[in-house]
């Protein structure tokens, strides 16, 4: 009795309330109202359905039901490539459409119970503002990458003109004052040795008496054309390892990491020459160029920069007293 009962509710239910037309409803109001336009085919690749955000999407009608798909989906040859194969496909593309607008679309394989092949499920959803709103985040990043690279080389280039003397393009004090101690506790760290050589124009104020009009500066005095000279000499002779700057006015410093001091004294020797052996002419008149130099070394002469520097200069000037264009090395005790 029991189960006669509940027979006959259930048969009540499915047949005077219509239970079974639940479900294709539901499948109607589902598909029917989706955002992302649906376009199922058969085995045969014929369109058998569609909803209408796919005709908003593509322009696809009512009479291409029953039509092969590559037909119909002529002008978009991409999809109509992807759905032919077996397996599920996901990806992005552009419908350039009544509407241009960029489409994530996702292919699925449709199966019987016995894993036949029996259509596809194409669903295509509206990705344009999430498209757009990525690529101008996109360029805006690309905006500020370019923007933090430009201030990181304006950063560079306010650094380089910070270290570097205006007039000659050498190394300028500051940067020595800053890197000299450096080298020397690697040089400490290393078990290394350090030349430091210290060169100064003679006879710079007679020069700047004599030629200041045509071969110095008004503001200040500078033998502009003497130091630079000067300069390019040292720059020569130097390579990647040494560290040349201009001390102020017409002082040199050169530091010369892994030398001797015999070594060193020849390299001072040789930027000595060149400089003596210069042709410069100012009004007619050639200009006398001779430069006089110490040298010493580290750990030998000096523990540290202060130190080394203050001997330096002692030999530097015993080479002036000494008449000028010479190199003098420190002596150690």
């Amino acid at each position: 009795m029991s189960f006669m009962l509940a027979g006959l509710f259930y048969f009540v239910s499915l047949f005077r309330f219509r239970m079974f037309d639940l479900v294709p409803v539901a499948r109607d109001t589902l598909i029917e109202n989706m955002s992302d336009g649906v376009l199922v085919l058969d085995a045969k690749n014929r369109i058998i359905d569609f909803n209408p955000a796919l005709k908003r999407l593509i322009g696809v009608k009512k009479q291409y039901i029953g039509q092969p798909a590559a037909q119909v989906l002529a002008i978009l040859p991409e999809i109509v490539r992807l759905y032919h194969a077996h397996e599920s496909v996901k990806t992005e593309i552009f419908i350039d459409s009544v509407t241009p607008c960029y489409v994530e679309l996702l292919i699925t394989s449709l199966h019987n119970e016995r894993k036949q092949l029996t259509g596809h499920l194409l669903v295509l959803r509206d990705v344009t503002q999430r498209y757009q709103a990525e690529s101008e985040l996109r360029q805006a990043n690309e905006y500020l990458q370019k923007q933090v690279l430009e201030i990181k080389t304006l950063q560079v280039q306010l650094r380089e003109q910070a270290m570097r003397d205006g007039l000659t393009g050498l190394f300028n004090r500051r940067y020595f004052d800053e890197i000299f101690p450096q080298e020397l506790v690697r040089a400490t760290r290393d078990s290394g040795r350090v030349a430091l050589i210290i060169m100064d124009i003679d006879y710079f104020k007679s020069i700047n008496d004599t030629f200041g009009h045509q071969a110095g500066d008004a503001c200040g005095g500078h033998s502009l054309r003497v130091i630079q000279v000067f300069a390019d000499i040292l720059r020569n002779y130097s390579d990647s390892q040494n560290i040349v700057c201009r001390y102020g006015g017409e002082e040199f410093v050169l530091v010369l990491p892994g030398l001797t001091q015999e070594k060193a004294f020849q390299h001072a020797e040789k930027i000595r020459l060149s400089f003596q052996a210069s042709l410069l002419e100012s009004g007619g008149k050639e200009i006398d160029t001779t430069v006089s130099g110490g040298v010493g070394m580290f750990p030998d002469h000096g523990k540290t920069s202060d130190e080394l520097l203050l001997v330096v200069d002692k030999a530097l000037y015993a080479a002036k007293l000494d008449g000028r264009n010479c190199i003098k090395c420190v002596q150690s005790n």
